[in-house]
């Protein structure tokens, strides 16, 4: 999903999503690139973050840390989005993104969460993300990697005034 609606107006956006899940069946994780005059920025490693997660399933909790240091893209877990086969499996995402205008990196901070693909497991996760792009952005592209999202997911952007 491409959400170009940046503008000069604001420096920080809220980007909140729900119902979200992948177009196509089979695993895939949630991922996330910035957006450069209306396309997304692929080339060099200017992705990194951290997060920590929950991972709820029938036999207990799990908790961790992961992250990605220096990518082409954003891959914000190993996890499984779901998909047109889990009917009611959605996930949400709520993320705050700053210095848009500015030629400052880009940071973010995010938390999504949801059911994965398999129906199994409930999943919650936070973190934060650096992007060495010093353009200004346009918006930004989320996305399953192994397909699109579902066009029955609904994306919110707020510029939020300083």
């Amino acid at each position: 999903m491409r959400l170009n609606y940046f503008s000069s107006t604001y420096n920080t956006y809220r980007i909140v999503g729900r119902d979200i899940k992948g177009d196509t069946t089979g695993d895939g994780a949630f991922n996330f690139r910035v957006n450069v005059s209306n396309s997304a920025v692929t080339t060099g490693d200017k992705y990194s973050n951290v997060q920590i997660y929950m991972n709820r399933d029938a036999s207990g909790v799990e908790t961790g840390t992961q992250g990605e240091w220096k990518q082409n893209i954003l891959n914000m877990g190993a996890w499984d989005m779901p998909d047109l086969n889990i009917n009611n499996a959605v996930w949400y995402i709520d993320m705050t993104l700053y210095n848009v205008n500015t030629q400052k990196y880009k940071v973010a901070d995010y938390a999504f969460g949801g059911v994965r693909n398999q129906g199994d497991r409930m999943l919650s996760v936070k973190g934060t993300i650096n992007v060495e792009e010093t353009n200004t952005l346009t918006g930004v592209t989320i996305y399953k990697s192994n397909s699109t999202l579902s066009t029955g997911g609904h994306f919110t952007v707020y510029g939020l005034k300083e």
